[in-house]
């Protein structure tokens, strides 16, 4: 589950969100849940694109047979880093076509 909180960084936030599910969704056997909105206290009143990733249910047998392997939690953090890496080098080259 993607949470997002309304705020001034909403579209980005949902990019954001958008490309950790599909990136973890392709190296990761956790079944995603979706982008979801919600209002958690830890997303209020950020100065910048946030997101909570929730990663699997250790009450689920097979969730937590991947969230406790080196494995499971090696590709769960690739999807991520591939993630942030994606957006971080979109919005750089949005900057750079727009002069900044």
């Amino acid at each position: 589950i993607f949470s997002l909180v309304q705020n001034a960084f909403m579209k980005q936030s949902l990019k954001l969100a958008s490309g950790i599910e599909s990136q973890t969704s392709k190296l990761s056997p956790i079944k995603t849940r979706g982008v979801k909105q919600a209002g958690f206290l830890v997303l209020w009143q950020t100065s910048m694109p946030s997101v909570l990733v929730e990663t699997g249910f250790l009450t689920n047998p097979t969730d937590r047979i991947s969230l406790k392997s080196n494995d499971g939690q090696q590709k769960i953090a690739l999807g991520i880093f591939k993630a942030v890496r994606d957006y971080k080098n979109s919005l750089e080259l949005l900057n750079s076509a727009n002069g900044k």
